[in-house]
């Protein structure tokens, strides 16, 4: 395997300073976890990473991605938005949402510190040809051992109905709920070899618990509750960002309007 902390070193100076993080893995240890339509397309050898952000990089990565690329006046609605393109900006432009514009931008970063391999991205918002996700991120991230992937089946005494269907959510060791998964970017000319598996830490191990996350997340996912199982953590959303994305994307504008005016 090439030199795993060269490459983690570099992935974290582009990273770190706009508010993110990343852990490695192996493509294999995702791919044995998921059905097979979920199946990574490439070498399961090959070192991958999930790519994370932190509470911070709303206003790291996000605030200043916006102001300095997006033309906001006189456009009514966020598809007719016009973006400076002075530099240059190597994603498809039919995406529109602003934040998911940003993430391109910071992967497309890495993709540029990394001009010798070969590199696959995958975005969280990326679907295939049946609108399922590219990438299972939760499982990634679980894998990867940087959050816990909390299910159903961690439930001993399983107390919902069995039609109904409740989904799970990560829990990070640092920041509970207050974080998300971004993507992966696989280098699929690297074997992960010699990568040693690491567990995630069992942050919510009462089964109650874990009944009340899951509760939580799939039945009061507006309140944010499910984000504060986990006392005193690192970090967490500013007013600013929680306002933010609690408005439905078509409305959003208004709150853009904002950070153009405040800048």
């Amino acid at each position: 395997m090439a030199d795993l902390q060269g490459i983690i070193n570099t992935l974290e100076s582009v990273l770190h300073p706009v508010g993110f993080e990343c852990a490695p893995f192996k493509v294999s240890w995702y791919n044995e976890q998921v059905e097979s339509h979920f199946k990574l397309n490439c070498d399961e050898d090959a070192l991958a990473f999930i790519i994370i952000s932190l509470p911070c990089m709303f206003e790291k990565a996000f605030k200043p991605f916006v102001t300095k690329k997006l033309k906001i006046d006189n456009f009514p609605s966020l598809d007719q938005m016009e973006w400076d393109t002075q530099e240059e900006f190597s994603y498809d432009q039919c995406i529109f949402d602003p934040l998911d514009r940003c993430m391109k931008h910071y992967f497309q970063k890495i993709r540029r510190r990394f001009p010798t391999n070969h590199l696959q991205i995958i975005q969280d918002f990326e679907m295939d040809a049946m609108h399922r996700p590219k990438v299972l991120v939760q499982t990634a991230g679980h894998v990867a051992g940087a959050v816990r992937y909390y299910q159903r089946r961690d439930v001993r005494e399983d107390p919902w109905d069995e039609s109904q269907r409740i989904y799970g959510t990560c829990v990070h060791p640092k920041y509970g709920g207050w974080f998300a998964l971004r993507g992966v970017i696989i280098f699929e000319d690297i074997k992960a070899n010699k990568l040693v598996q690491v567990e995630p830490p069992d942050i919510i191990k009462a089964d109650e618990d874990r009944i009340r996350l899951l509760n939580l997340y799939n039945f009061h996912w507006r309140d944010w509750s499910f984000r504060d199982v986990l006392l005193g953590v690192a970090d967490r959303y500013s007013e600013e960002q929680k306002t933010y994305f609690a408005t439905p994307p078509s409305e959003r504008l208004e709150i853009l309007r904002k950070l153009f005016e405040n800048k």
